[in-house]
């Protein structure tokens, strides 16, 4: 595996303050999290009589849901939908994992819309070392999956599942920071991060909670490309929260809080500040926009924090995110970019 790294000067990015408007028509208990199937709006809400709600982005209108809980083939248990589709022959299909049942689902959109209870167009029956909460599982060419693996029984940082040879090769990747030997028992603690995966270019991107850095991991060129920021290197090394690997202290400084990979761009949450202050709502967040290569192209304040899963249209310029709320339910928020981001 080849590295190549990145060293970015922050104040040689563009920034600007966004202002974010809670979404009309979207209305829920519970959203657990939001996503684009081509020119889709896809809310998953885990609580009520489906799981897959759809919205046209053209205008919001709502076009059909899909997927109750149960043990059909049609039906779900714990489903995660992690932004990935594809269009072929006029077709649209996606992919969805349930973790609960170890699946990896692949699915025909159109039909979805017309069949409440159609089944998918293929599944695969993942090895249980692979499902996790922590991690995403991301396909390509319906012959391989990547992903993160983030605890110390596991033989590297990153994986590539081969379907047909069910198969798991790993790519360490455990780089020390500031040349700090980071014992194994505390990996998963400092090396967790929010993966996006680019289905045209077959990169995926990671983007850590703890240090300012993305990797974008290349396979067919077996390279790596780190982008770090500079100041990141004379940050503190974050403590071991006892009792709890994967949570950090309230005063750690915590950066990537999720991300979504578009076709242009990767788009990722940044808090930039203590961890205390996400779950402050009159604080506010940012969005750091990477070119595939692992160039900054540009940083956004966000008007708001507490902001959890999100999807970027970038056809018509717009973010949609889940704001989490102390003492209500979650809502729909949307961002409107500059065109120009995406020209």
């Amino acid at each position: 595996m080849k590295y190549d790294r990145i060293v970015i000067k922050e104040e040689t990015a563009k920034i600007d303050t966004l202002k974010g408007y809670p979404v009309v028509g979207i209305d829920s208990a519970e959203i657990s999290s939001i996503g684009i199937i081509d020119t889709v709006l896809v809310v998953v809400t885990p609580h009520s009589n489906a799981y897959l709600n759809f919205y046209a982005l053209r205008d919001l209108k709502f076009l059909g849901k899909y997927g109750t809980r149960g043990d059909s083939s049609y039906q779900f248990m714990n489903p995660r939908y992690d932004n990935q589709y594809y269009v072929k022959d006029n077709e649209t299909y996606f992919y969805l994992t349930d973790y609960r049942k170890n699946l990896y689902l692949k699915f025909n959109f159109r039909k979805v819309l017309e069949d409440t209870i159609v089944r998918p167009e293929w599944t695969v029956r993942l090895p249980p070392y692979l499902i996790s909460g922590y991690a995403s599982l991301l396909g390509w060419r319906d012959s391989l999956i990547y992903g993160s693996s983030i605890s110390s029984r596991y033989k590297g940082r990153f994986f590539v599942y081969d379907i047909k040879k069910r198969k798991t090769s790993w790519i360490k990747n455990f780089s020390k920071v500031d040349s700090v030997d980071i014992p194994a028992s505390a990996e998963a603690y400092y090396y967790y991060a929010q993966n996006a995966f680019n289905m045209k270019k077959g990169i995926m991107a990671s983007a850590m909670t703890l240090f300012k850095r993305v990797d974008f991991v290349i396979p067919d060129s077996n390279k790596i490309q780190t982008s770090i920021f500079e100041n990141a290197a004379t940050r503190p090394i974050p403590v071991i929260k006892p009792g709890n690997a994967m949570m950090p202290y309230a005063d750690t400084k915590t950066y990537y809080i999720t991300t979504y990979g578009g076709n242009n761009y990767l788009y990722a949450l940044c808090l930039n500040k203590e961890y205390a202050n996400y779950f402050q709502e009159n604080s506010n967040m940012e969005l750091h926009i990477f070119s595939w290569d692992g160039q900054l192209k540009k940083i956004y304040y966000l008007d708001q924090s507490y902001l959890g899963f999100f999807a970027v249209d970038e056809k018509q310029n717009k973010l949609y995110t889940i704001k989490y709320r102390n003492e209500s339910k979650p809502v729909v928020v949307r961002y409107d970019l500059p065109a120009e981001i995406n020209q």
